[in-house]
C-alpha cells in the first residue's frame, strides 16, 4: 500500500510564538490505515492535524518547517480549498465549522462548491445523512441542535465531500453510548468499503481500539508507536499516553495484582466474560456494595414543577418536576437531544420556561435577575470558548470577582487559588482562546469557582481531557462536594458518573424516565434501555455472570476487587 501522508522533519510555530508547537515531527499513513494519535492535552495534536488541510499555515499564519505531503501534493503548495478535496476534519468543536440555516444546506455545501452534478450532490447528501443517523433532521437549524448532533452533522458534511483521508479530533466526545457506536461502525465500513484513511485524535478506548497503530505524542514530539492490544496490556505505557481506562480493563489490571489474573488483558466484554468467568469467587465472600446514603433529606436548593420549555415552537422539556437539594451530587444523563442541556439552562434563566414554574432557594425564578442567580448557581457551557472575551487567562477568571465589588486582595486570591485547583495557573498570561479544547474546559471551572457559588452546573466538562487531566477534574469535584457544594454534571461519561454521583436524573425525549441513586440506576434494566445510554461495560460484564445477583450494586472494578475480598462496603 502506497503512502497518502508523508510528513518528514516538520516543526510549527505559532505566530508570535518562540516555541515550537511541532518538534521534528516525522511520519507516514498508508492507505486504507486506522491511526490513532494520543497523548496529554496540550500535546499538539490538533495542531498536526492542520496542517494535513493547509489551515497551518495557510490560514493561521506562523512558520512551518519541513514537509507535508498529502496524497503527493505539498500543502505548501496547495491551498485550502485544494486541499479540501483530498483531506476532511471534523474538528473538536463542530461549532467553528457549521454556519447554514439548515442541516441539509451544510451537508451539501461541501459538494456544491465542487461544482458536482445537482443528482450526484442528492446522492451524496443522502448517503451522508444515512449514514450518520441524521434522516429527519434535513430542516432542522445546526444552531439549535445538541452538541452532539452538531458533530454527526460536521462529519456528514465531510462525508459528502468524499476526501480520500479524514481527520477526526475526539470524533465521539458528547456522543451518547448508541450514536458513539455508530461513529466507529462509520469508520470502519468506509475503511473497509472505501479504503477511506484515518487520522483520529482520541483518548477513548472504544476508538484506540479501532487503530492499526497508536501513536503518542508528548510535548510536540511523537515518542513512539504500538498496537491496541499492546498498549492497554501495559500499565505503565497506558499511564504515560494519558488515555482514558476502561473499567473492564482496569478489573483484570487488579485482577493480576492480586494475583488472581496473568493473562493477556481482555479488551472487551464479550473478550472478559468467558476469562472472568474462571475466576474463582466463593459466593458467600461477595457483598455488593451498598447505594450511599441518599441526601435528599437536606435543605431545599432548586424545586421545578410541571416545567416545559423549548425554542420558539420546539418544546424540549415536558411537565419535568425535579426537586434539588443542597449538598447533592446529580448527574443528568439521556441520549443527545434528550433535553439535558435546555434543563440546565432553565434551571438558571438562560431559558424561560413556557409552563410551570422554578424555584430558587424559595423564590420564583421569573422574580430574579441573572445578577441574583449567579452567586448562587454558576453554569459552566459545553462550549466554553462562548464565554471567554479577556485577553488573557488571569482577567477572565478576575472578571465575576471583580464585578461583585470584591478588594483586589480577595480577587487575586480568588484567582490564585481557582487557577491551582485546575492546573492552568502557569498559563495565566496566555490567552484564553490560544488554549487547547481541554485546557478550556478547566478554565471554564476555574471561572466558576472563583465566583464561590453554592451550586455549579458542569455541562460536558470532560470533552477534550486526557486521562490526568480527568482525574484532576474529578479531584475537584470531590472536593466541592466535601465542601457542601451541590454538583449537577450533564455528562454521557458513565464511568465518571458511577465514581461520583449519588443520585441519577435520565432524561428520554423531554421527560424523566428515572431519578434516584446512581447505583440502582445503573443496574435497572428497564431505566438503562428506556434512556438509551447502555450499560457501562463493567456492569455489562457482572450482568452475565452466574447469578448476577451477588454482584447488585457494584459500579466500578475497585469495587469488585473488594467485593471479592470480602470487604463490600
Amino acid at each position: 500500500m502506497r503512502d497518502v501522508v508523508k510528513i518528514e522533519n516538520l516543526s510549527y510555530f505559532y505566530p508570535y510564538s518562540e516555541v515550537a508547537v511541532l518538534d521534528h515531527i516525522n511520519l507516514s499513513i498508508k492507505e486504507g490505515e486506522i491511526v490513532v494519535l494520543t497523548g496529554p492535552t496540550g500535546s499538539g495534536k490538533t495542531t498536526l492535524c492542520l496542517t494535513l488541510n493547509g489551515v497551518i499555515p495557510h490560514i493561521l499564519g506562523g512558520k512551518l518547517d519541513g514537509r507535508v505531503l498529502v496524497d503527493g501534493m505539498d500543502v505548501l503548495e496547495h491551498d485550502v480549498a485544494e486541499l479540501s478535496t483530498k483531506v476532511g476534519i471534523v474538528f473538536q468543536s463542530p461549532d467553528v465549522q457549521l454556519f447554514s440555516s439548515s442541516v441539509i444546506s451544510e451537508i451539501a455545501f461541501g459538494p456544491e462548491n465542487l461544482a458536482i452534478p445537482r443528482e450526484e450532490i442528492r446522492e451524496r447528501v443522502s448517503w451522508a445523512m444515512e449514514l450518520t443517523g441524521l434522516k429527519g433532521y434535513e430542516e432542522r437549524s445546526p444552531a439549535k441542535l445538541s452538541d452532539g448532533e452538531k458533530r454527526k452533522v460536521a462529519i456528514a458534511s465531510i462525508l459528502a465531500m468524499r476526501p480520500k483521508i479524514i481527520v477526526l479530533d475526539e470524533p465521539t466526545t458528547g456522543l451518547d453510548s448508541i450514536e458513539a457506536k455508530r461513529v466507529i461502525s462509520l469508520i470502519e465500513s468506509l475503511r473497509n468499503k472505501y479504503r477511506t484513511t484515518f487520522l483520529i485524535v482520541e483518548h477513548r478506548e472504544h476508538i484506540l481500539r479501532l487503530a492499526d497503530r497508536i501513536l503518542l505524542m508528548v510535548d510536540g514530539k511523537i515518542l513512539g508507536e504500538c498496537k491496541p492490544r499492546d498498549l492497554f496490556d501495559d500499565e505503565k505505557l497506558m499511564n504515560s499516553a494519558y488515555i482514558r481506562v476502561p473499567e473492564v480493563v482496569k478489573l483484570f489490571h487488579l485482577l493480576r495484582k492480586e494475583g488472581i489474573y496473568r493473562g493477556r488483558i481482555p479488551l472487551t466484554v464479550e473478550e472478559a466474560l468467558p476469562v472472568i468467568s474462571r475466576v474463582p469467587i466463593a459466593p458467600s465472600t461477595v457483598k455488593s456494595c451498598n447505594a450511599p446514603k441518599d441526601p435528599r433529606a437536606n435543605e431545599e436548593l432548586i424545586r421545578m414543577e410541571r416545567v416545559s420549555c423549548g425554542y420558539g415552537k420546539q418544546e424540549v422539556i415536558k411537565e419535568v418536576n425535579v426537586k434539588i437539594n443542597k449538598g447533592e451530587f446529580l448527574a443528568l444523563v439521556g441520549r443527545n437531544g434528550a433535553g439535558k442541556t435546555t434543563l440546565a439552562k432553565c434551571m438558571v434563566g438562560l431559558i424561560k420556561p413556557s409552563n410551570g414554574r422554578i424555584l430558587l432557594q424559595g423564590r420564583d425564578i421569573r422574580d430574579m435577575n441573572i445578577a441574583d442567580i449567579s452567586p448562587i448557581i454558576s453554569y459552566i457551557f459545553q462550549n466554553p470558548e462562548r464565554q471567554f472575551f479577556s485577553m488573557s487567562v488571569e482577567e477572565e477568571v478576575s472578571f465575576g470577582p471583580r464585578n461583585l465589588g470584591l478588594s483586589e486582595e480577595e480577587i487575586n486570591e480568588r484567582v490564585e487559588e481557582s487557577l491551582r485547583s485546575v492546573n492552568l495557573i502557569h498559563l495565566k498570561e496566555k490567552h484564553p482562546r490560544s488554549l487547547s479544547r481541554g485546557q478550556m474546559q478547566r478554565l471554564a471551572i476555574a471561572i466558576a469557582l472563583a465566583m464561590r457559588p453554592q451550586a455549579i452546573i458542569l455541562d460536558e466538562p470532560m470533552t477534550g481531557q486526557d486521562e490526568a487531566s480527568l482525574r484532576s477534574i474529578e479531584m475537584i469535584l470531590r472536593k466541592l462536594r466535601e465542601e457542601g457544594k451541590t454538583i449537577l454534571l450533564i455528562t454521557h461519561e458513565m464511568g465518571l458518573v458511577s465514581r461520583l454521583a449519588d443520585r441519577v436524573i435520565a432524561l428520554a425525549n423531554g421527560r424523566i424516565v428515572f431519578d434516584g441513586p446512581t447505583r440502582k440506576f445503573f443496574w435497572d434494566e428497564r431505566a438503562v434501555i428506556e434512556a438509551g445510554i447502555g450499560f457501562p461495560p463493567l456492569v455489562q460484564l457482572l450482568r452475565n455472570l452466574p447469578d448476577p445477583s451477588r454482584f447488585e450494586g457494584i459500579v466500578t472494578a475497585e469495587e469488585f476487587i473488594e467485593a471479592i475480598r470480602g470487604r463490600g462496603k
